[in-house]
């Protein structure tokens, strides 16, 4: 094998042709203060990178890098055999990234050492001198070498992470826009240890690297399902969208079981009682291997039925913190571990893996534009009905990343654009929050039309306007009719009394409403009220 060096920066690179054992043409570096130097040995199938102390983490690198420029699209995919370290954060995975100083963008595939976290991860820098997250954590299911694969993809700016325990099935774990990535991106095998590991190098065994420049081999899914809340009888259609070399073939599967002749990139089905709840996914396969989609969820509400009050469900065992991973759940949104009716449009004190969802009606106080907010740690979604129908939301903000509780405006995407809502209309409002490493919060609050601000939104605006009489008449009989007016839909009930001070219910139902009095005739003292029901 014939070796040469060059400079890069002030660091010294090694550049590694390609072996007798077939792996691509690779250099490596070291990026950041490595001290001792890191090593990167060709061995039968892979290779073997060892890093010292350093870690992927917060505005800066340090860490050893085995890398190819790749001019456009790629899919990179590996085995890695094992991982020795002593540091709990141990990582080596694949990565992209814009530059190889150590403040540049980029975003890293990861697999944890088993004795460590043990579970896979993607990390991203969006832009130089930025501080790293972790965008998306997988499932439950632990790292387990030798058979511990990760993939990553680029479509244009989206960079899409994967795993999987065999190299064929792939589990998606996210799909992130790194708009600072450039054409000419850096692409490879990284390993870095942990600062409380000293100066004990951790080394990787990457085995069947596989890099190949342009769209994807195997599938990648660039559109997931999308989860929906759909009226009795609505038909309701779930739709992928991929990428793959080949012809790609679908199958959509009802909360895991096939559905018979369901072979295309979209799929129909009428809302019924029998499917509230239900889970939509689809396996998109080729020659090359295949992948899941994310669950679309189906729920089935009707229109015109709100009810008074906030309704707040928590969930456990919720991995990942996308939103979606709370979707995915078997346990949503059959299980919540609490229901409960808080005082505001916000969740505390939520736990490690946990999710919350908040949900209720708006009665807006005045006619004009609103400004919705949305804080959340981890992530949170707010979305927002045209009207009392929950079929018609639409996402209005996103707090994409943790923000600090009750922090409405760190992220433009927190804040919605104006909208035009009237007097006495009641609007179906949710708040969709996932959080991970607790303590977690969300929240939802509103500007009023006014300038004022309720944030977070008390929950005496989540209930229907006043019930009144209207149109009261007398019959020949003695009784009387007369319209129940109020907040369209919202219940409401009449109560009668012959004191004034005891009151009994009789008769029950959504405003608007007529009421015929059955009860005393002409001679008998007798109030009739009209409330709402709370």
């Amino acid at each position: 094998m014939n070796t040469k060096s060059f400079i890069v920066g002030a660091v010294l690179a090694a550049a590694i042709g390609r072996s007798a054992y077939g792996q691509p043409a690779l250099l490596s570096i070291d990026i950041g203060r490595q001290s001792p130097a890191g090593q990167t040995v060709i061995t039968n199938g892979g290779f073997d990178v060892s890093s010292a102390t350093g870690d992927v983490w917060d505005l800066f690198d340090n860490f050893r890098f085995v890398y190819q420029q790749v001019s456009g699209d790629f899919d990179i995919r590996t085995r890695i055999a094992s991982l020795a370290g002593v540091a709990y954060w141990t990582k080596a995975g694949l990565m992209v990234r814009e530059d190889l100083t150590e403040f540049g963008a980029n975003g890293f595939m990861i697999a944890t050492r088993s004795g460590g976290w043990g579970r896979y991860f993607f990390t991203a820098r969006l832009a130089a001198f930025y501080a790293t997250y972790s965008y998306f954590a997988a499932s439950f299911e632990r790292v387990r070498y030798p058979d511990a694969w990760v993939r990553l993809v680029r479509v244009g700016d989206r960079v899409i992470p994967m795993h999987s325990t065999n190299g064929v099935a792939w589990t998606q774990t996210g799909d992130l826009e790194i708009e600072q990535l450039p054409a000419a991106a850096y692409v490879g095998l990284a390993v870095s240890n942990h600062p409380d590991s000293g100066a004990t190098k951790a080394t990787a065994q990457f085995r069947d690297v596989n890099l190949v420049h342009g769209p994807p081999v195997a599938p990648a899914i660039l559109s997931q399902p999308v989860s929906v809340i759909a009226n009795p009888g609505a038909e309701v259609a779930f739709s992928v969208v991929a990428i793959g070399q080949e012809t790609l073939e679908y199958q959509w599967y009802v909360d895991g079981v096939p559905i018979d002749g369901a072979t295309n990139p979209t799929h129909a089905v009428v809302a019924t009682p029998e499917s509230d709840g239900s889970k939509f996914t689809c396996l998109v396969r080729n020659e090359a291997g295949e992948v899941l989609s994310w669950a679309g969820l189906l729920e089935i509400e009707p229109a015109g039925q709100p009810f008074d009050g906030i309704l707040l469900e928590r969930y456990a065992r919720i991995s990942g913190r996308l939103v979606q991973y709370m979707v995915n759940a078997t346990n949503y949104p059959a299980a919540p571990v609490s229901v409960n009716r808080p005082s505001l449009f916000e969740v505390s004190g939520l736990g490690d893996e946990t999710g919350a969802r908040l949900r209720g009606y708006l009665t807006a106080p005045l006619t004009g534009d609103y400004t919705f907010y949305i804080a959340a740690d981890d992530r949170g979604e707010l979305w927002l009905s045209t009207d009392d129908n929950p079929a018609n939301k639409e996402l209005v903000a996103e707090s994409y990343y943790w923000v600090a509780g009750r922090d409405w405006d760190f992220y433009p995407s927190q804040v919605s654009l104006p909208i035009y809502l009237q007097a006495g209309r009641r609007y179906y409002l949710e708040a969709l929050i996932r959080g991970d490493g607790s303590p977690n919060q969300g929240a939802g609050g509103w500007r009023l039309p006014d300038g004022k601000f309720e944030r977070p939104i008390p929950a005496s605006r989540f209930v229907g306007a006043p019930a009144r009489f209207s149109g009261m008449r007398r019959q020949p009989s003695g009784r009387f009719e007369a319209q129940v007016e109020g907040t369209a839909n919202s219940l409401y009930m009449v109560e009668a009394s012959a004191d004034l001070t005891a009151w009994s219910a009789v008769f029950t139902n959504r405003a608007p409403f007529m009421f015929v009095d059955s009860g005393p005739a002409v001679g008998s003292q007798r109030f009739v009220r009209a409330v709402a029901t709370r």
